[in-house]
């Protein structure tokens, strides 16, 4: 050991009394970071990245009033998922309603959200939102099921349909 520290040692010596220093190598103030350029999100992949967002919380329980992924209502679901988005709406589904454009049932395009009314009381007023999936499905936040996959052709939910919105245009 003692040898090997004596051998650095003496071949510190002879870099520094030839006149190079091993710090003098190293530059002495920093190079200028540059931060990545934020790409902007095309439309089109913010939807799809809505979508994606949405399915991959399938299976998160029910919780009334939830907003987070530890358990969701419908409205606090899907102002989770668009948020996740950075697209900002309302908080319930009545006035999650009152945004974006009418959308004809034909004319539905994945990301679109779909509105009920499940109160039971007729009313043009949505009580439930969901997040339209493509084939006639959307998803969810059910008591039952929790984030879900739902059939809107089901007897229940066919129903109960008032309409829908597009919010990104």
């Amino acid at each position: 050991m003692k040898k090997q520290f004596f051998a650095f040692g003496l071949a510190t010596m002879m870099m520094f009394s030839a006149g190079t220093s091993a710090l003098a190598a190293a530059p002495t103030t920093k190079a200028p970071t540059t931060k990545a350029p934020t790409q902007k999100v095309t439309k089109d992949q913010q939807i799809k990245n809505i979508v994606t967002y949405a399915k991959k919380l399938k299976g998160t329980p029910y919780k009334e009033g939830g907003t987070t992924t530890k358990g969701f209502d419908a409205s606090g679901y899907v102002q989770h998922v668009f948020a996740k988005n950075n697209v900002k709406i309302a908080r319930n589904s009545a006035d999650i309603q009152k945004q974006g454009t009418n959308v004809a049932l034909g004319k539905l395009k994945e990301g679109d959200l779909v509105f009920y009314n499940t109160t039971g009381k007729p009313s043009k007023k949505a009580s439930f939102v969901g997040i339209y999936i493509g084939k006639n499905q959307f998803m969810g936040v059910t008591t039952k099921n929790g984030v879900s996959v739902i059939d809107m052709n089901n007897k229940y939910w066919k129903s109960k349909y008032l309409g829908a919105k597009r919010i990104i245009k």
